[in-house]
């Protein structure tokens, strides 16, 4: 907390805590403090002081502290620790905090001369408590009742209780008694803590307007003369008197040696209890919840799940508890967050949490390093504006506000139109799609996005903008004044605006070096000196803009069609071409508009996509403006140089996320681990989105001021759960006499007893850790079958059919029971066909949104299910190449991405209430049989994928299909057993979409049915594989913490030969000296060093596993060694957390690459060569998902395929499916927490390497390598 006033330990025995709260209220009186901690604690640690006080005869014998009673015989001491929270009653009502009780004065005195240190002293005490009374301004009379000091004896009761008389009697009218109780009765007396004990009881007695009785009493003490005496002992559980408004009481507190406190307590204002009807803010809420630990976070999740399960909670009540869990807790070192909308939406998320770690809306586990986590605001340029952005905002927050209407009056008066009527008008007048509207439109949302993220604490380190969102990175970064940036804005949307209608723009998925040779080989062809393209911007190093004539432009598009026919291009919905030769003039005009304009220096760190590199504030004058709209964008050289200046974690500064897949795709290429987060996205709650990056923000470590997303007048602090202490033990064990000699742990074995050794260990490590999928036979039951023809009312399906039939046979069999079918095929355009045909383009999402829509809003019958059959289409193993493997990924996962955000899409706008199930159909992905055959390698990404599309969308979720691809092998060719094969097909898709047995892996194979089961496995090799000292070993991802880990074992085992391949260099071995210290590039620098000196020869290369080129000269070095390739580890990969709902198809493929084109790519590479083993590193989430990460899964799907493919070649392969290895850059603290909590440990990566060397023994092809806690995972054992 770290509170600065004072701080004082206070010892006055039995009267401690009390005289504690005097000393604090004194602090807060005389302002030396603005909130204090009060409080007391008693352990027992020694029997000596029990001794002592049993002579003294101040114990009761039997137990029990009877108060004021004929047979009080002594206390009872007991243990426990107490402590309020005090405040200013001013600032207490200010801060809506929850009063228990106020203090209206104290008073502390000390007997003096005393008959005896155990003697109280009645004179003193009376003086005591009038001087408290006289301090609170408090009548004797007014006060209606007092906990005593009550220990139970029989000569300090009576003092005690004539000395309150003597005082409280003055004007008391007679039947006004005040009650009098002990808590001692209760619990005991807590000697020290004693004081603070009475207080609480007092406090939440007039909180709750209760008195509760004070035990044992049944025979008035005959030394206590009660019949002349004001006072009553509370015997029963009474309501408070109401008679003398706001109830008082006074707490009595003596000590040992003579030291007396007393505190008059009042009841709370009334204002303080009376919630503010008033409620401005609306769902939705950041919920965050914090502890020292991931098992901690899980059980505080748990106790936030009960505690809202079993509450009638008021909606208005949610802002309440967020606020409180927001501002009222600390927020310790592992966190997650949800965002929720209403009470009933909390006890879902949290129960979603607790049954399923990896929720949609979850952000946490990560475990922030000891400097503070820095944040880039990246602003993009033109195009990503929509109708409606930033409205919600407007009304919910007032800094975005704010900002806006600022910006607005600035606009003003640089142009002829209001800014607020833009942004609010109609969706049929709305001016957002013109240049000279959308460019001051968009910086003026990222100037206020930029605000509200500075509000709320999320201060960037450093500010990037890509063309027009340079104007506002350079606002943000201090460098120009809001005035000079909307005259800057102004002036350079009218200027570009007369560019309207003059040229195109396209983007292409190539790097820049080979965009600019094709653009040279395209000049020469069609006779152009003077070239009318040119390179507008460099997105990515995969992805470019091209910019430039409209004629051109077609021209060189055709051209780019005939050369390389599976470049991804899209030509851009624009009819302009910026940052090209044809904003030259414009260029003149803007440096001339702009004269006089004076950048001052940066406040904050700016880079330039002018330059590519960091820049000085200066350097934005009228000509660097000029530049911005004729030169190339250089984004990814920007983004480059901020990597390597340490930055990771990107916030995308815009209306729609159209940036991040860049940045992913330039993090994928640097090999670095990053977070790109997006502030809104269109169609999508603008607060639901910024509160969800900002709560993953939150679980990276940063410090958010999350009372800004409040309004503090409004919110209430409300009680919550407490924190989820761990009960750790921390006993101190005797250390041994001599540890040397002290042997391992004995393992009983029936009778005698066995010695553990490290051998044994690692045996049961293997035999408990080792798991594989099995298929088993299992035939539908005949009463599923008949269910199955019987099978729901008549309604629509639509099939995603495929060209040889199957997708029409199962639409003749549904059509046939009554329903109706749609079928659409994979094609470049949309078009609706006569018949209930179609084709769309599996690259275009909104071709998706479109048919969802039409389908669900205009058809009157309900949609039963959803069939995706387009994987059937894909290039057949044996014909795959590089860029065939790229297109059926496109046409089989990129499809369902987008299938499955129209289809959710459309559910939403429609309200829906019927909820189609979706079935991904395969044919021969899967190895089901015993013997050995070839897989279909394009299809099986799309099962890792369907995994996680059931785990984020259940309530669309039917199940992965793969088909026998024997059928249609064995066919004649004639088109009637074409059609055999297909009506065969079909029908048993039938059986399994219209009446499911809850199975959702099932597999066809020689007319049976099987189904995926988790097993047990056992090692099937009788010795371990060695390394050989003469081969070499090559590892990719090899100067990543997993592949060096891998690398020093290899080494160990005796191998000599190492070549680490990864996208990253070392740095030139001059540099190796002056590296900072546990800087990433000095760690890697130190593993390598190592090695050598553990006597390995050591290569570093550095090549993008996924690209062919840089592979084949990778292997060309490795032939010319003339030392064999002996191992394969492929260890490369890249992780990026992403909702199906928000993911980019260009995100999915990045993630794709490393793993499986670089492993396809191994593959071809080595095919001729004689390994040893060829290990590729998969994930458990490729088996059962993980939300948020359906690209890594169906990544690792592929790698499970290509093991099992190779082995039917007769080539040595294996796939592991690894869970977590702690302390790997790969995986994530929150997906190890997540995975722990259903029944998954992370393995040590100690561990992992003992058992490593068994499982490259292994004859398996596919192998999982997990520690389940049975108890928790057992459904998952038996069925996964």
């Amino acid at each position: 907390f770290n509170f600065k006033g004072p701080a004082i330990a206070i010892d006055t025995a039995c009267s401690s805590s009390m005289v504690a709260v005097h000393l604090a209220c004194q602090s807060l009186w005389t302002r030396e403090s603005t909130l204090a901690l009060a409080g007391g604690v008693n352990i027992i640690l020694s029997p000596i002081g029990h001794i002592a006080l049993s002579k003294l005869k101040a114990l009761s014998p039997d137990g029990r502290c009877k108060a004021f009673d004929a047979k009080a015989n002594g206390y009872v001491r007991s243990e426990g620790a107490g402590c309020i929270v005090l405040k200013p009653l001013s600032q207490a009502l200010a801060d809506n905090d929850p009063i228990y009780a106020t203090i209206r004065g104290s008073a502390v005195n000390h007997d003096g001369r005393s008959k005896g240190l155990t003697v109280p002293d009645g004179s003193a005490q009376e003086e005591l408590i009038a001087q408290a009374l006289d301090n609170a301004g408090v009548a004797p009379s007014e006060i209606s009742y007092i906990e005593a000091h009550g220990t139970g004896t029989p000569l300090g009761d009576p003092m005690e209780m004539i000395a309150l008389a003597s005082v409280l009697a003055t004007d008391r009218q007679e039947g006004n008694y005040c009650a009098v109780g002990a808590v001692k009765t209760n619990i005991g007396h807590l000697e020290a803590a004693a004081g603070i004990a009475s207080l609480i009881k007092v406090a939440l007695s007039l909180k709750h307007q209760q008195l509760p009785p004070s035990l044992h009493f049944e025979d008035p003490n005959p030394d206590i003369p009660f019949d002349t005496l004001p006072l009553r002992v509370q015997q029963t559980l009474s309501p408070w008197p109401e008679e003398f408004g706001l109830a008082k009481a006074g707490v009595s507190s003596f000590g040992f040696a003579g030291t007396n406190a007393h505190v008059i307590l009042e009841q709370a204002p009334e204002s303080s209890q009376v919630p503010d009807q008033t409620r401005p803010l609306k769902p939705p809420y950041l919920l965050p919840l914090s502890a020292h630990s991931p098992e901690a976070v899980k059980s505080l999740a748990q106790a936030y799940q009960d505690w809202l399960a079993t509450r009638d909670i008021d909606p208005t009540l949610l802002e309440d508890i967020c606020y409180t869990a927001s501002v009222r807790r600390t927020h310790h070192q592992h966190r997650l967050a949800v965002v929720v909308n209403s009470p009933e939406d909390a006890k879902e998320r949290l129960q979603d949490l607790l049954q399923d770690p990896s929720d949609v809306d979850l952000a946490g586990g990560s475990e922030p390093g000891n400097r503070p986590p820095n944040v880039v605001f990246v602003c993009s340029g033109q195009v990503p504006q929509w109708w409606g952005m930033g409205r919600e905002l407007l009304q919910s927050e007032p800094v975005f506000r704010g900002a806006i209407e600022e910006c607005d009056a600035l606009i003003r008066s640089q142009a002829n139109w209001s800014l607020l009527a833009e942004l609010t008008a109609d969706e049929s007048e709305s001016r957002l799609g013109e240049t000279e509207i959308a460019q001051p439109a968009i910086f003026a949302l990222q100037v206020a996005l930029a605000r509200l993220w500075r509000s709320w604490g999320i201060e960037p380190k450093a500010v990037v903008g890509h063309s027009l969102g340079e104007v506002a990175a350079a606002h943000i970064a201090g460098t120009l004044s809001l005035t000079d940036a909307v005259k800057l804005i102004c002036d350079r949307g009218r200027v570009m605006q007369q560019a309207t209608g003059n040229g195109k723009m396209a983007a292409l998925e190539l790097s820049v070096a080979d965009t600019e040779q094709l653009l040279s080989e395209y000049d020469p062809i069609f006779e152009s000196a003077n070239p009318n393209l040119g390179i507008a911007a460099i997105n990515s190093p995969t992805s470019t803009v091209v910019s430039g004539e409209s004629t051109a432009m077609e021209l060189f598009l055709e051209f780019l069609a005939q050369r390389q026919r599976s470049v991804l291009c899209q030509l851009l919905p624009v009819n302009y071409a910026f940052n090209s030769s044809q904003m030259e003039p414009f260029q003149q005009e803007l440096v001339q508009e702009l004269e006089g304009l004076e950048p001052q220096p940066e406040t904050i760190p700016i880079y330039s996509t002018v330059t590519g590199s960091s820049s000085e504030g200066s350097a934005f004058d009228a000509i660097y403006w000029g530049q911005n709209i004729r030169q190339p964008v250089r984004f990814a050289p920007a983004i480059e140089a901020l990597v390597e200046a340490g930055h990771t974690i990107f916030l995308e500064i815009s209306p729609d996320p159209v940036l991040s897949g860049y940045i992913a795709q330039t993090l994928n290429h640097l090999d670095q681990a990053g977070v790109v987060l997006p502030s809104l996205r269109p169609s999508q709650g603008e607060r639901a989105t910024m509160l969800t990056s900002l709560g993953k923000l939150y679980t990276q470590g940063f410090t958010v001021a999350l009372h800004k997303l409040f309004r503090s007048s409004h919110s209430r602090v409300v009680s919550l759960p407490c924190y989820p202490w761990q009960k750790e033990r921390y006993w101190v064990e005797q250390k041994s006499q001599t540890p040397s000699q002290t042997p391992l742990p004995n393992l009983l074995v029936g009778e005698e007893q066995q010695e553990v050794t490290p051998e044994s260990l690692t045996d049961s490590l293997v035999e408990d850790s080792l798991y594989e999928i099995q298929w088993q036979l299992q035939e539908r039951t005949p009463e599923a079958e008949t269910q199955a023809t019987e099978a729901t009312e008549p309604g629509q399906w639509v099939i995603f059919a495929d060209y040889g039939g199957v997708g029409q046979a199962l639409a003749e069999n549904l059509r046939s029971h009554g329903h109706s079918c749609c079928l659409i095929y994979p094609g470049e355009v949309d078009q609706s066909l006569p018949g209930g045909l179609g084709t769309i383009n599996p690259a275009d999402p909104n071709h998706f949104k479109r048919l969802f829509q039409e389908i669900l809003g205009n058809n009157p019958l309900p949609c039963h299910g959803v069939i995706h059959l387009w994987s059937l289409e894909t290039e057949q193993s044996e014909a795959l190449t590089p860029s065939s493997l790229e297109e059926s990924h496109v046409l089989s996962c990129g499809s369902v991405l987008h299938l499955v955000q129209g289809l959710v899409q459309a559910l939403v706008n429609t309200g829906s209430s019927t909820l189609p199930k979706l079935w991904l159909v395969t044919s021969g992905s899967q190895a089901v049989e015993a013997n050995p055959a070839p897989v279909a390698l394009a299809q099986a990404s799309l099962w890792g994928m369907g995994r996680v599309i059931g785990l984020e969308h259940s309530e669309i979720w039917g199940g992965l299909l793969d088909l026998d691809p024997s059928i249609s092998d064995n066919s004649d060719n004639s088109d009637n057993s074409d059609h055999k094969g297909a009506t065969q097909q079909a029908m048993a898709l039938f059986s399994e979409i219209c009446q499911g047995d809850g199975e959702d892996h099932v597999a066809f194979r020689q007319g049976q049915r099987y189904l995926a089961r988790l097993v047990s496995s056992k090692p099937t090799q009788t010795e371990c594989l060695t390394v050989q000292a003469d081969g070499i070993y090559l590892i990719t991802g090899g100067l990543g913490s997993l592949g060096l880990r891998v690398a020093r074992w290899m080494v160990e085992q005796g191998a000599k030969n190492l070549v680490l391949l990864g996208r990253r260099e070392l740095p030139p071995s001059d540099q190796w000296a002056s590296l900072p210290q546990d800087s990433e590039s000095w760690k890697r620098v130190n593993a390598v060093q190592e090695l050598k000196a553990m006597g390995a020869k050591v290569i570093v290369a550095q090549a993008d596993v996924s690209n062919q080129d840089e592979m084949s000269e990778v292997f060309e070095h490795l032939r010319n060694t003339q030392i064999p390739l002996k191992g394969v580890i492929h260890a490369a990969g890249i992780e990026n957390y992403q909702e199906i709902q928000g993911m980019d198809l260009n995100v999915f493929q990045a993630t794709l690459q490393p793993k499986v084109m670089g492993a396809w790519l191994l593959h071809q590479l080595t095919q001729e060569m004689n390994l040893d083993f060829f290990v590729c590193f998969s994930s458990i989430a490729s088996l059962w998902g993980c939300q948020g990460k359906a690209d890594y899964a169906a990544a690792n799907a592929f790698l499970n395929a290509i093991a099992h493919h190779r082995q039917a070649l007769g080539l040595p392969a294996l796939s592991i499916n690894w869970a977590p290895w702690s302390g790997s850059a790969m995986v994530s603290e929150q997906v190890k927490s997540l995975l722990k909590r259903i029944g998954v440990d992370p393995w040590q990566p100690e561990e992992a390497i003992t058992i490593l060397p068994y499982l490259l023994g292994s004859n398996s092809p596919q192998l999982i390598a997990a520690k389940f806690n049975s108890d928790v995972f057992k459904k998952k054992l038996s069925k996964s």
